[in-house]
This record gives structure tokens, C-alpha cells and sequence, in this order.
């Protein structure tokens, strides 16, 4: 400390009024410093706020002698220029940015326990947690939304709705800037909504308009609305050709684009005349994450599953007549029965055929019902195989594993158990209930769970 700080400390505990004044940068009227030699001093004086102790009595404390012949401070010696004050040394360096700023506005990214805003902040595997870089914890809640109905993402951006003919987005984890998206209403016919999707930027979404007989059942909006994208259409008349409004039975958003399967009802004397068609939004395709499955289409990676129920036609006078329906898979192609005979599953996902160009060992496609999970058995057609006789809430699948959602969490069984002894041990990833959609990346699984939109690590 210097002796012009020890002057002021002295000041402070009671030292005469006159001493206190010298505390100042500028002499009192009247005085001036010492002459030279009037001390006998011949060590260097330290410079301000030099860690060094001074045990010389301090020169300020005493009365100055009226002129001298020079009135400036000595200088500091230069060897102790670098000598800073302890208990300054942490403000200079926070001032002067000594220790470099971290984060993506930093020069490097923060490591555990340092401040961020982001999980992009942090060096990987390592997340924002409460503001701070930390270990990603096994199951993560990404948003709290109240009413939550549907979501999807894209990165760290969440679309999402709550049952309103809004769409909203905000950004994850946190989800604390949530806003309406401009220019979009989608429809809440309940023959005709679907779970929203976003895929290459733009947000997928039902609607119900018609031109005659078109029908636009699909439209496609940027994330922040301001550009119209692609539309899927659906031409449906009846046998007297009048447009016929057709209600959706499947939506799949993947990798080749979004798919509704509608259908179409053409006659309704003495029985009900129908066939199913296909509306698409191509081009807007998701290869980072696997899609929720659906009744009736499900791609992952290189593979697709499709179950379209087959027509039905009436003859005159009364005769009903159906196609079949046919489970069309990358691994095959059998008859699921005849038109809408057997039900069809409440949802189906299918295995990809090949990761890096390397076909897994055991592609699989799965189906789930109201009471069991099933597997179509490989090389016997036309059969299914029940590997979990309980209720699940939702399914999908990846390369290795079957995930299944369950009111009491999340769990998965491999692939090759399922193959090699043709049942499903789940083993747990989460223990929350969990709701559909179900999506899959390579390193987690995304979910509802009530309100919340809750990611898993795999």
C-alpha cells in the first residue's frame, strides 16, 4: 500500500484535520514536498500501490516545510513497474479482458462451470444448464408449454402448437421467446388436422380450402411466415361428380417430404364406395432426425414402410367389392388383408435398410396397437410377430433399437433380440410419461410428456 494511501487511513483514525487535507493530489496552500536529502532516504521509493510494506514513518504525516526546490514525486523505479496491487489485480484483468471471453461472441468456448447463454456456448458434450456449462444430464425438459398438442424442431428451433389455429416457435432449451408465426391458421377440422412439422425451414401445417374440386389439405410456411412455400393437393368427386371433402387418415413428415393419405369417398348408395390417395409437399426433406411414425407411412434413412388400404366399389345392384391392402416395405411386400377389413395400426415405423452404406443386421418395422407392439417377422409374409404384450403410448426406431413410450417412461430393446428371440426387454432411458410425437437423432430422443417437450440421451 502507499504511503499516500497509509496517509488517508491515518486521517481516518482521528490523525489532525491538516494531515487529512494532504490526502489530496494537490498540496495544502501554503506547503510544498520536502527538499531533497531533508530525508535521509537512499532505497528507491515504491511505486503507487506497491505490495511492498513502508516502515518508514509516512512523509505525508508530517507538516511540509515551505519551498522546495522540486516539487515533483520521484519517479518509480521501472524494475517495479509490473508490480500490481493483489487486491486490484482481478479487477485490471476482468477490465482489460485478461482471461478471454468464452461462447460463440468469445474467442473459445466455455469450459464446465463458466457462464454462457447457450448450449453452443459450451465445448461439447457439455450443455447450458441455469447459465452455467454442465454435464448434460440424462433426461433434459427443453420447454414447459401449457396446453401443449404437437411439436416438432430443427436445430435449436421449436414449433410447436397448443390446440389453437396458431403456430408458434421459439428457441430451446428455455423456450422463454415463444411468438405467434405470421400468416399461418391452420385448420381445426377434426377430419382434417394433422400433427404440425417443420422440415428445410418451413413449418408444415393442415388446412381446409377448396377450388371445385381440389382440395388443398397442406400448406408450407417459413419460420418467420413471410414466405409461402409448397402446398399438397387432393382431387376427390362423386360418382355424380360433386366434390367431396376428403378427411385425413395418416400425416408423415420425412425424408422425402411431407405425406397425408386422405380418403376419398366416391359413392354412398347401399353401402360406401372409397378410395385413398396421397397428398404431398416434396422436397422438404428431414435426414437429422427420424419422424413420428404413423397409421400408414413411416422413412427412416433409406427405408420406407406404407399400409394403404385398398378400394372399395359397390356393383349394382348391392354387390361390395375390395382390393387389397398391401404392407409395402423396403424388406418386402405382403398382403395385410382387404381394404379396411383388418385395422390398421395406430402407428408404424420402420428401420433404416443401410447406415454408411452398410446394411444393418436386422432391419425391422414395427406396429403398434392398442394393447401390444408388434414386428413383422423377416422372410414370412404376410406375418406379424407380438414382441411386447402391453400398452404403448408411442413408438419408433433407429439402427440398433426399438423405443417404446409407455405412461410409466421411456424404453428401448434391441434389434437383435427382437430377431433372434422374437421378444423386447425394455430397458430404461427415462422415467417420466411420454406422449407421441417420438423423435430420434443420433444422439437423443425428443418427446411430450404433458406439457413439457422432454429430450432423452440414447
Amino acid at each position: 500500500m502507499s504511503s499516500l494511501r497509509r496517509a488517508c487511513l491515518a486521517a481516518a483514525l482521528g490523525v489532525s484535520t491538516h494531515l487529512f487535507v494532504a490526502c489530496g493530489d494537490t498540496p495544502a496552500p501554503g506547503t510544498a514536498p520536502p527538499p531533497d536529502g531533508a530525508v535521509a532516504d537512499t532505497s528507491t521509493p515504491p511505486p503507487p500501490d506497491a505490495s511492498a510494506p513502508d516502515t518508514a514513518p509516512p512523509r505525508d504525516a508530517a507538516p511540509l516545510p515551505d519551498a522546495a526546490p522540486d516539487a515533483a514525486p520521484p519517479p518509480a523505479d521501472a524494475s517495479d513497474a509490473s508490480a500490481v496491487d493483489a487486491a486490484d489485480a482481478s479487477v485490471v484483468d476482468a477490465a482489460d479482458g485478461a482471461v478471454a471471453a468464452c461462447g460463440l461472441a468469445g474467442s473459445r468456448l466455455c469450459n464446465l462451470g463458466e457462464t454462457c447463454a447457450l448450449d453452443g456456448d459450451c465445448g461439447a458434450p457439455n450443455v447450458c444448464e441455469a447459465g452455467v456449462c454442465a454435464a448434460e444430464p440424462a433426461v433434459r425438459t427443453m420447454a414447459d408449454i401449457p396446453s401443449l398438442a404437437s411439436f416438432d424442431f430443427q436445430g435449436t428451433t421449436l414449433v410447436y402448437t397448443i390446440r389453437t389455429a396458431d403456430v408458434y416457435t421459439c428457441t430451446v432449451p428455455g423456450c422463454a421467446d415463444g411468438a405467434t408465426v405470421p400468416n399461418i391458421t391452420q385448420s381445426l377440422a377434426s377430419n382434417r388436422a394433422f400433427p404440425v412439422s417443420v422440415a428445410d425451414g418451413y413449418i408444415q401445417y393442415p388446412v381446409a380450402t377448396a377450388a371445385g374440386s381440389v382440395f388443398t389439405v397442406a400448406e408450407s410456411r417459413s419460420l418467420d411466415g413471410a414466405t409461402a412455400g409448397p402446398s399438397a393437393t387432393v382431387t376427390c368427386t362423386n360418382r355424380l361428380g360433386v366434390p367431396t371433402s376428403p378427411p385425413i387418415t395418416a400425416s408423415h413428415s420425412g425424408v422425402d417430404g411431407l405425406s397425408g393419405l386422405y380418403k376419398c369417398i366416391t359413392d354412398e348408395r347401399l353401402g360406401t364406395a372409397f378410395s385413398y390417395k396421397w397428398a404431398t409437399i416434396p422436397g422438404a426433406t428431414r435426414l437429422d432426425r427420424v419422424g413420428r411414425g404413423s397409421p400408414s407411412k413411416h422413412t427412416n434413412g433409406d427405408a420406407t414402410a406404407t399400409l394403404v388400404p385398398g378400394a372399395q366399389t359397390i356393383m349394382p345392384p348391392s354387390t361390395t367389392v375390395q382390393s387389397n391392402t398391401n404392407f409395402v416395405s423396403t424388406f418386402g411386400t405382403f398382403l395385410w388383408g382387404r381394404s379396411e377389413s383388418r385395422a390398421l395400426p395406430l402407428e408404424l415405423v420402420t428401420s433404416p435398410k443401410s447406415v454408411g452404406g452398410v446394411d444393418i443386421t436386422y432391419p425391422t418395422v414395427a406396429l403398434r396397437f392398442a394393447n401390444r407392439v408388434e414386428v413383422v417377422r423377416q422372410g414370412v409374409a404376410g406375418n406379424t410377430l407380438s414382441v411386447l404384450a402391453a400398452a404403448a403410448t408411442t413408438i419408433n426406431i433407429d439402427d440398433t433399437h426399438l423405443y417404446v413410450g409407455q405412461a410409466t417412461g421411456l424404453g428401448r430393446c434391441e434389434l437383435a433380440e427382437i430377431a433372434t428371440m422374437n421378444r423386447c426387454t425394455l430397458s430404461p432411458v427415462s422415467a417420466d410419461a411420454v406422449d407421441a410425437p417420438l423423435y430420434l437423432t443420433a444422439t437423443h430422443a425428443w418427446y411430450r410428456s404433458g406439457t413439457l417437450v422432454r429430450r432423452a440421451l440414447k
